[in-house]
């Protein structure tokens, strides 16, 4: 799932048909750059949120062999599966989140992102933010 703000990436597949890229197809050397995490499965698919602020020709760049759009998460969601809409709405909000939680609330340190869960630590006093 690739986010900027309300927007978000979706493919379109030679019959026409819209979904969230797979990530087979993403051109990752294009996301280098970017915030990464892991979100949990789709279908035994797994799942990433990728934090990409939204640049001039950022969906011909990462998307391989589609269609790419940045689509609008209200207009979409009735074309989506129930576990793709709660996927979709999860990868929003945990988006929010880890904008919201970049410094800590106790130290004013700079958090990291967690390797075992999904939280942010602070480097400098220990604090978890979930």
């Amino acid at each position: 799932m690739i986010f900027d703000g309300r927007s978000f990436l979706a493919v379109r597949s030679p019959n026409g048909e819209v979904r969230l890229p797979e990530l087979k197809a993403l051109n990752w050397s294009k996301l280098i750059n970017q915030r990464i995490f892991r979100v949990g499965e789709l279908s035994g698919r797994r799942c990433y949120l990728i934090d990409g602020a939204r640049q001039q020709n950022f969906r011909e760049e990462i998307v391989d062999g589609c269609q790419a759009d940045w689509l609008e998460m209200r207009s979409f969601m009735a074309k989506l599966s129930l576990d793709e809409m709660a996927a979709l709405i999860r990868g929003h909000e945990l988006q929010h989140w880890w904008r919201r939680r970049q410094y800590c609330g106790v130290c004013g340190g700079k958090n990291q992102l967690s390797e075992n869960e999904i939280a942010m630590i602070c480097p400098n006093c220990g604090e978890v933010f979930y």
